[in-house]
C-alpha cells in the first residue's frame, strides 16, 4: 500500500511537472522521465495523452522511445494502439501507404517510406558502439574488475567531464573516444590496481537535442540518442513532406552545412554513407522539392521522381527500374508544357541514341506503352474439346494437323460443323469457314481438310443445349424460335438468368454452345456490312436441329447450310426444300424469289441439286404430313386399366374408354373431370386480360371519386375498392384447369365416332371419381363447408344448413355448379322450378356476392362467377 500511495503521488507530481513543461513548450527533464518510468503502464499512458493533448508538443526522448515509423502524417494516429512511450503497439504493422500525384495519380517515390511501414524499429543504444564514438556528459561508462579485488562499477560522466572511478579518483574521459577512453581506463587500472585487470563498455547513453526544420511533418526539437543518425530524426519527425525534397537534405552544424543527405542512394542503392550520426545542436533542414518528372507505362517503378541535375530519358528508366518485358520502347511518348505553356506530345524513341538521350524536364512525362496484346502465328481451339488451347502456327497446317483424330473431342460433340473466325490482311475484315472432320479426317490434304492461316480461331461446339439460366439476352429459347437476323428485323433481348458458376467455367461452356459462339460472329459480319458488300449471312429452319443464322462462307452451298443447322431432323421432308432468295432490283426496290431444293438429290450427291447460297437467302425444311410427336392421353380414377394410352389422329374418348376396359362398378360419372391443355392456357390468358382490364376500372373508379371531390373518409368508397381490391387479388392468384363440361353418359350411351363422342388431344386427362355423398355450399354464406347429401333437401335448404346467407349475399344470382361442371342459374329466385331446385351428390351451390349495393364495376358479376367457377373445378381436380 506504501509502495501504491507513493507510485500515485509521484504520477500526479509528474503530471503537474509534464503539464507545466507542455504549456512552456519545453522538453521534460531527465529526472521526470525517470519518475515517469517508474508508474504503471496505464498511468504512462494515461499521463502521455494528456501531456499530448494540453501541449501538442513533438518533442520525444529516443531513448525510451524509438523513432516512430508509424503513420507519420498526424501525432494522433501515430500514438493510436501504443503502449506508453516504449513504442510497442497492438496493431502488428501498418500497411504501407502511396503518396499520390493529384494530376497523374502516380505515386511519388520514396515518401512512402515514412507512411504505413511498421510503428517501431530496433532501439538505437542496442547497437554495438562504434570505436570513434565521443563520450560526453551524461553517458554511462560500465566497468568490470576481475582479478584480485573484481567489482562492477557504472559510471556517470559528470558535468565536469570526469567519471570519477572508486580507489582511483576521478578520470577526465569527456571528449575522448570510445576506444581512447577505454585504453585509458584500462591501463590506469593494470598501472593503480595490483593484480586487477578491467573491462569497458558503454551504458546507457546521453540524449542529445537535435532540430529537425523546413519540409519536414512536424518540424520542431527532439531529444534523440547520442547514437542517431539523420534518417533517425527524420523518423522522429514524421518523415518528409511531399512538398520536401529527398534529395537535398542538409546536415547543418553551427550554421555551417557539413553535409547533404540523398535519399535515393539510400531507396535505390542501399547507400547509408552519407547517413552521418549526430551531435548536439545539429540541424537537419528539409528544403523545397526540386524538378519533378513523371514515368508510367511499361517500366517496373512508374512514379514521379525528383532530379537533382540535368537527367536524360534514359537515367529516368533506370530511376524506374528500367523497362518491363512487355515493353514497347519505340512507341513511348513525352508530355510536355512548352514556352506557350501548351501541353504538347513528343515522340520518344527509346531504342535509339538520340532518343535515349533525350533530355526531360520539369513537369515531363514519359509514357512506355506495352506491346501490342496479339499473337501473330498461333491458331486457337476453343469449344467442346478435351484441351482448348492456343498452338503454334506451321505452314500449310491443316483441320486434320489440328486435331488429328475424334479422340481430341468431348462426348456429344459436333464434329460435322468446326466452325472457324478468319480475320484478313491487311483489310482486316472478318470471313467465315466451317469444317467437316470427319471428312477431313478420312481424306487429308483434300479440300475437305480445310488450310489454317495464322490467327484463325477454330470452335468446337456440343450438340447438349445450353441450359437457359446461362444463355445471354438474345439466346432465350423463345426469341431463338423466331429469332430473325435478316434485313428486316433485328433479335429482340431479355433478361439473363444469374448463374453461380465461375467466370472460367461459364466462358468454357459458352465457347461451346453453337447459337453463343455464331451470333458473336455474326454481329462481328453485321458491323462490317456496307452498300457493296452485304452481311454475309444466311439461314435456315423448319425440320433442323439448330435452326437459326449462320455466316455465310465463301462458296457455301445448301449441304453446307444444312451441316451448320445440325442437319435434318428426323421429321423432316426430304422430297424437297425451298429457298426465299432476296434481290434488289436496280437499287430501288427489293423482291423475294422462291427456288426449290431437291434434298434427295443433295443427299444422293449430285452436284446439280446443291447450289451455292446468296446473302439472306431462307432455306425452310418441311415437316413430314401427318408427323407429329408421339401424343397420349390419361385415365384416373374408376377406370378398369387406369394409366396413360396413347393415342392415333382423331382417336376418341369413347375408343381409348373401351381400351382401357371401361368404367368400374364404383364409377360415378356425373362427377367426372375432363381437362385439356389447350383449355387451360386459354383460361390463363382470359385471366391476364381480366386482370388488366379490372385494375383499369379499379384505378378509374379511384379517379372518378378524387374528381368528383370525394372525401377521403367516405365509408361506402373505400368500402367499394377495398372489394374491388380483393377480388382482383383472388383473380390474379386462381388457378386455370382447363375443364371442358361433358355429361360422361350422354357421351358413353353415343356412338364411337359420332358427334356426341369427343375427340381427343395430346395431353387430354380424364377424371372419373367414385360414389360422391357430398354437397358444397361456396360464396356468401355464414360457414361455407360441405354437406352430407340428404334426398328431398333443396337448395335453400343446404344454404341454411351453412348458417344461411350473409347480408351481402345476392339472392337473386344464386346457382348450383353440378358435379359435371356445368352450371344451373336462373335470374330469380322467385321463378326457379322444382328441377331447378334439385341438387344431386357432388353439386356445388354458389352464392355469389351482391355488388349492385357497392357501386360495381362492370367486370364484378363475371369476376365472381369465375373465381367460383375456377375454385370448384380445382377443388375436383384436387380429389384425385
Amino acid at each position: 500500500m506504501t509502495r501504491f500511495l507513493g507510485r500515485l503521488l509521484a504520477g500526479m507530481m509528474l503530471a503537474g511537472m509534464l503539464l507545466a513543461a507542455g504549456v512552456q513548450a519545453q522538453t521534460p527533464t531527465p529526472q521526470q522521465l525517470e519518475m515517469f518510468r517508474q508508474l504503471p503502464p496505464e498511468q504512462q499512458r494515461q499521463l502521455m495523452e494528456q501531456y499530448q493533448q494540453r501541449s501538442g508538443n513533438t518533442i520525444q526522448d529516443q531513448r525510451l522511445q524509438q523513432p516512430s515509423q508509424g503513420d507519420p502524417r498526424g501525432d494522433a494516429q501515430g500514438m493510436n494502439g501504443r503502449n506508453g512511450l516504449n513504442g510497442a503497439t497492438d496493431e502488428g504493422p501498418a500497411v504501407r501507404e502511396q503518396v499520390l500525384d493529384e494530376a497523374t495519380g502516380l505515386p511519388l517515390f520514396g515518401y512512402d517510406l515514412f507512411a504505413g511501414v511498421p510503428s517501431t524499429f530496433a532501439p538505437v543504444t542496442d547497437i554495438p558502439v562504434p570505436t570513434d564514438f565521443e563520450v560526453g556528459v551524461g553517458d554511462t561508462v560500465q566497468v568490470q574488475l576481475f582479478g584480485k579485488t573484481p567489482g562492477n562499477f557504472s559510471l556517470v560522466v559528470n558535468r565536469d567531464g570526469a567519471i570519477n572511478f572508486p580507489e582511483l579518483g576521478p578520470i577526465q574521459v569527456a571528449g575522448l573516444g570510445f576506444d581512447q577512453m577505454r585504453q585509458l581506463l584500462q591501463d590506469r587500472v593494470s598501472q593503480q590496481m595490483i593484480g586487477v585487470s578491467a573491462s569497458v563498455s558503454m551504458g546507457e547513453l546521453r540524449s542529445i537535442r537535435v532540430f529537425v526544420l523546413g519540409e519536414a511533418t512536424r518540424p520542431g526539437s527532439y531529444m534523440v540518442s547520442s547514437l542517431s543518425t539523420i534518417t533517425n530524426a527524420l523518423f522522429s519527425s514524421g518523415g518528409v513532406k511531399p512538398i520536401g525534397s529527398l534529395r537535398n537534405i542538409r546536415h547543418k552544424r553551427n550554421g555551417q552545412v557539413v553535409g547533404t543527405l540523398d535519399l535515393y542512394d539510400l531507396l535505390l542503392r542501399g547507400d547509408t554513407r552519407a547517413d552521418a550520426r549526430l551531435q548536439p545542436g545539429d540541424v537537419i533542414f528539409i528544403p523545397p522539392v526540386g524538378t519533378r518528372v513523371g514515368i508510367q507505362g511499361e517500366v517496373n517503378r512508374p512514379a514521379i521522381y525528383e532530379l537533382q541535375s540535368a537527367t536524360t530519358a534514359e537515367e529516368l528508366v533506370r530511376l524506374a527500374g528500367g523497362l518491363t518485358a512487355t515493353a514497347h520502347p519505340q512507341g513511348a511518348t513525352l508530355s510536355r508544357v512548352n514556352d506557350s505553356q501548351d501541353r504538347v506530345i513528343l515522340d520518344l524513341d527509346l531504342v535509339t541514341a538520340t532518343g535515349r538521350a533525350a533530355g526531360v524536364k520539369a513537369g515531363d512525362l514519359v509514357d512506355v506503352p506495352a506491346v501490342i496484346d496479339r499473337m501473330d502465328n498461333r491458331i486457337e481451339l476453343a469449344g467442346h474439346v478435351f484441351r482448348p488451347r492456343a498452338v503454334q502456327y506451321r505452314p500449310g497446317m491443316r483441320i486434320s494437323d489440328l486435331l488429328p483424330s475424334l479422340e481430341y473431342l468431348k462426348p456429344l460433340a459436333d464434329a460435322n460443323y468446326l466452325l472457324i473466325r478468319r480475320e484478313l490482311r491487311p483489310s482486316r475484315r472478318i470471313v467465315a469457314l466451317s469444317a467437316d472432320l470427319e471428312q477431313a479426317l478420312d481424306a487429308p490434304g483434300s479440300a475437305a481438310d480445310v488450310e489454317l492461316r495464322p490467327g484463325d480461331r477454330v470452335n468446337v461446339f456440343t450438340r447438349e443445349a445450353l441450359p437457359e439460366e446461362l444463355m445471354p439476352p438474345e439466346l432465350t429459347p423463345l426469341q431463338q424460335a423466331g429469332q430473325q437476323r435478316m434485313p428486316n428485323g433485328q433479335p429482340d433481348n431479355g433478361a439473363a438468368a444469374g448463374t453461380e458458376l465461375s467466370e472460367e467455367e461459364l466462358e468454357r461452356r459458352l465457347a461451346a454452345d453453337r447459337r453463343a459462339v455464331v451470333d458473336a460472329l455474326l454481329e462481328e459480319l453485321e458491323l462490317q456490312a456496307s452498300l457493296e458488300a452485304p452481311a454475309q449471312l444466311v439461314r435456315v429452319d423448319g425440320r433442323v436441329r439448330d435452326p437459326g443464322t449462320y455466316p455465310l462462307e465463301p462458296g457455301m452451298t445448301v449441304s453446307d447450310l444444312l451441316r451448320a443447322g445440325g442437319s435434318l431432323s428426323e421429321s423432316a421432308y426430304i422430297a424437297s426444300a425451298e429457298v426465299t432468295r432476296y434481290q434488289v432490283m436496280g437499287g430501288e426496290y427489293r423482291e423475294a424469289e422462291l427456288v426449290e431444293v431437291d434434298l434427295a438429290g443433295i443427299a444422293a450427291g449430285d452436284p446439280h441439286a446443291d447450289f451455292m447460297l446468296q446473302p439472306y437467302d431462307f432455306l425452310h425444311v418441311k415437316e413430314v404430313t401427318n408427323w407429329r410427336e408421339q401424343e397420349s392421353v390419361t385415365l384416373l380414377g374408376e377406370v378398369r386399366f387406369p394409366g396413360t394410352y396413347p393415342i392415333r389422329k382423331g382417336e376418341t374418348l369413347l375408343s381409348v374408354l373401351q381400351r382401357a376396359g371401361g368404367l368400374t362398378d364404383r364409377a360415378f360419372p356425373e362427377g367426372a373431370v375432363f381437362t385439356r391443355e389447350q383449355l387451360r392456357e386459354r383460361e390463363a390468358e382470359q385471366l391476364r386480360q381480366l386482370s388488366r382490364r379490372m385494375e383499369a376500372d379499379l384505378s378509374a373508379l379511384a379517379l372518378e371519386g378524387a374528381q368528383a371531390g370525394q372525401a377521403a373518409g367516405d365509408a361506402q368508397a373505400m368500402e367499394t375498392i377495398a372489394t374491388g381490391r380483393s377480388l382482383l387479388g383472388d383473380l390474379q392468384s386462381a388457378t386455370p384447369v382447363g375443364r371442358l363440361a361433358m355429361d360422361l353418359n350422354r357421351v358413353l350411351q353415343a356412338e364411337l365416332g359420332s358427334a356426341g363422342d369427343v375427340i381427343l388431344e395430346d395431353g387430354d386427362v380424364l377424371m372419373v371419381p367414385g360414389p360422391m355423398q357430398s354437397v358444397t355450399v361456396l360464396g356468401e354464406v355464414q360457414s361455407p363447408t360441405s354437406i352430407l347429401f340428404a334426398k328431398g333437401l333443396s337448395r335453400d335448404d343446404y344454404i341454411n344448413l351453412s348458417g344461411g346467407m350473409t347480408r351481402r349475399a345476392d339472392t337473386d344470382r344464386i346457382y348450383v355448379v353440378r358435379a359435371n361442371g356445368q352450371v344451373h342459374a336462373n335470374g330469380s329466385r322467385r321463378w326457379f322450378s322444382e328441377a331447378d331446385m334439385t341438387v344431386q351428390p357432388g353439386d356445388t351451390i354458389v352464392v355469389p356476392m351482391d355488388i349492385e349495393r357497392m357501386r360495381p364495376l362492370p367486370l364484378w358479376s363475371a369476376v365472381t362467377s369465375i373465381i367460383f367457377n375456377l375454385a370448384v373445378a380445382v377443388a375436383a381436380v384436387n380429389s384425385f
